[in-house]
């Protein structure tokens, strides 16, 4: 097993727990919104699938034409240091652009079709991955700027967690 293959079992696992709070939660309250400016779960989740729909379309796009890749070196990985750190820390940020406009409302069961989709993809993508653009920066976060694979999936699993206690903090203020 590669690398980039144990850093998506990783990523797969800390969906499975975020989909552990929202088990047997009510359509209504799924679409509860805590607060004026605040997203309710559903909500959240919608934002973490459109994160990973534009991550998995911009390594497919790149890896369309990877000569155009530099190398990642040392930078890559403060680079997922650096979004770590933001992650776990207890400030709140705004989403970027693309990954904030997120539905009114939803389904449950949609949400996680979309996700299962884009988890799907990445399966695919990161199984076929060439072993020879490992050291490549292939994809490049709003913020912090380029990353090769494995700092990528790292990110994403951190992005997920970071998003599962926003939905656990969540649940328990809605009640």
């Amino acid at each position: 097993m590669t690398t980039e293959q144990r850093r998506f079992a990783a990523l797969e696992e800390s969906r499975d727990r975020l989909l552990h709070l929202v088990e047997g939660v009510e359509h209504g309250p799924l679409n509860r919104r805590p607060g004026p400016r605040r997203w309710s779960i559903l909500q959240v989740l919608s934002h973490v699938i459109q994160s990973e729909e534009l991550t998995l379309s911009y390594l497919q796009h790149k890896l369309q034409d990877p000569t155009r890749m530099p190398r990642a070196g040392l930078a890559s990985y403060r680079r997922l240091l650096t979004l770590v750190v933001a992650l776990r820390s207890p400030l709140r940020f705004k989403a970027p652009g693309a990954t904030g406009n997120v539905p009114e409302s939803g389904t449950l069961a949609e949400t996680l079709q979309r996700w299962e989709n884009v988890r799907s993809g990445l399966a695919v993508l990161v199984a076929t991955f060439p072993a020879e653009l490992r050291d490549r920066a292939v994809f490049r976060h709003p913020f912090v700027g380029r990353m090769r694979l494995t700092h990528t999936l790292s990110f994403m699993k951190e992005h997920v967690e970071h998003h599962a206690r926003q939905i656990a903090h969540i649940k328990r203020e809605i009640g």
